[in-house]
């Protein structure tokens, strides 16, 4: 057992905390212990009552379950679900992977089969209480005379009258692991009969797991086989709109070395906290040929997206989205610069994939600022630069731009600008030459007057015509007209 829990503890988790606004699925942490010995996870789903069912498969030819009220202590539960011999025989020789869901009828299992003459078939088999199965006639996948290579069934229900059936399947009919791709199948009679869709990822792969978010969109986790060989050291995902189109995702959620083992039988669930993400997968030590059931847990919250991106430092409400994942029910968010940070207001978790707030940025320094979203237990992330503020454009306003000199008439200049910085006035003919500057001076931030009586810098009165004004400041850069009459 300690060697067994050395070798678990090796595995190599890439904690890839997602950079800000990546395309990735969030980070996944080793569980301690061992959830189920000898079991390759197939499926986790509730039993009614808080109690939560895991099916899963021991030695190839015997479906089991266990059950559970935290999803991390299982209890195994007497009795065979499935078996290749004795009852309740299924007529194959081994069972490489099942999944199970409700219907109309009850309850369905599909599983991929190896007969005694290597023929491969996915078939079914229904229960009333999960526990006690019956197998059903006929086939429900069965390909090139069941010469084609199947594995890995997963069924997600896509509404009421429609499910969808992941599976690895030899895609070229050679039985080449290269060529061992995910396909989909559909169903609108509860998984009676299948209508194959097509290759969803050309990816070697050995099995396959999807999973629904709360925005509708699919992720799909899958162990991929190392070039030439069916052993799967990695764990990676895909993400969906519509279960169909699936984009790669960055990194990798687990994986392993040669020199410890393999894993596979990817089976993701929520824990019972709901906003988090439990990854069940088999391990088996090198050197052996027995797997363990172990688990993985997303503790840290992901960071996919905030808006706005920039707001001003005269906002006392910058209202924002946080979008990512594992968002907890009362996370705090803040706008961090150096040392100087600012704490949300109204923070409302819309659900485990958005959170909403406000941001008073009055007299907030200018610049980019990290935002920090704490889920209640510590656990937390960061955007970097997510948030830029900035100061108002400055203002140039003018009253009496038509002025008669020798009436003593001039014109008030306002300007207004929102940092402490240096201001100039400048005065200039419409051929462009420099009549006078009125002011070059370091300003405070607000609002202040100048004026114009219609003089050059040497006192000279300037004859009548058009006349530009040009203020340039701290995000100032404006020129008006003034008109001089004589």
């Amino acid at each position: 057992m300690h060697a067994l829990r050395a070798r678990i503890l090796g595995i190599l988790l890439l904690s890839l905390v997602a950079p800000a606004f990546s395309w990735a699925a969030p980070t996944f942490n080793l569980e301690p212990g061992t959830q189920i010995s000898t079991a390759t996870p197939q499926q986790v789903l509730s039993a009614g009552g808080g109690v939560f069912r895991m099916y899963f498969i021991r030695d190839n030819f015997q479906v089991l379950s266990a059950t559970s009220s935290d999803k991390v202590n299982w209890t195994q539960e007497s009795g065979v679900r499935l078996s290749t011999s004795p009852a309740p025989a299924i007529d194959a020789s081994s069972i490489t992977a099942c999944s199970v869901f409700t219907s109309t009828a009850g309850w369905r299992m599909v599983y991929s089969a190896i007969s005694s003459s290597g023929v491969y078939s996915v078939l079914s088999a229904t229960s009333a209480d999960g526990l006690t199965w019956f197998k059903e006639a006929g086939f429900r996948l069965h390909l090139n005379g069941g010469q084609t290579y199947l594995a890995s069934p997963r069924v997600l229900r896509v509404s009421n009258n429609l499910l969808r059936m992941y599976y690895v399947e030899d895609s070229s009919n050679t039985n080449t692991p290269a060529t061992y791709f995910i396909r989909s199948a559909s169903s609108t009679n509860e998984g009676q009969n299948w209508t194959i869709e097509g290759t969803i990822l050309s990816t070697p792969t050995a099995e396959v797991s999807v999973s629904t978010l709360t925005d509708g969109r699919y992720r799909m986790f899958y162990s991929q086989l190392q070039s030439g060989t069916t052993i799967s050291q990695q764990i990676l995902s895909a993400i969906s709109n519509n279960g169909l189109n699936f984009q790669f995702e960055s990194g990798r959620v687990l994986s392993t070395s040669t020199s410890l083992g393999r894993i596979g039988f990817p089976v993701v669930d929520r824990s019972t906290e709901t906003f988090r993400w439990r990854l069940y997968y088999a391990f088996t030590a090198t050197g052996s040929s027995i797997p363990a059931t172990l688990s993985a847990l997303t503790l840290n919250p992901a960071g996919t997206g905030f808006s706005p991106s920039t707001t001003l430092n005269t906002t006392s409400t910058t209202s924002f989205t946080f979008t990512g994942e594992v968002f907890g029910a009362t996370p705090t968010v803040r706008m961090v610069q150096g040392a100087t940070s600012i704490t949300a207001t109204g923070v409302t978790t819309q659900s485990d994939l958005a959170v909403t707030g406000n941001f008073n940025t009055v007299d907030a320094p200018t610049g980019n600022w990290d935002v920090v979203l704490t889920n209640p237990d510590g656990n937390s992330v960061t955007l970097s630069g997510a948030l830029f503020v900035d100061i108002p454009s400055g203002t140039l306003d003018l009253l009496d731009n038509l002025i008669r000199p020798r009436l003593a008439q001039s014109t008030t200049i306002t300007v207004t600008i929102y940092e402490a910085g240096r201001v100039t006035l400048k005065l200039y003919t419409f051929n462009g030459e420099l009549v006078k500057t009125i002011l070059d001076e370091d300003e405070p931030k607000g609002t202040f007057n100048a004026s114009w009586n219609g003089t050059t810098g040497s006192g000279n009165t300037v004859a009548s015509g058009v006349y530009l004004l040009h203020a340039n400041g701290p995000k100032l850069s404006e020129t008006k007209k003034i008109v001089v009459i004589k």
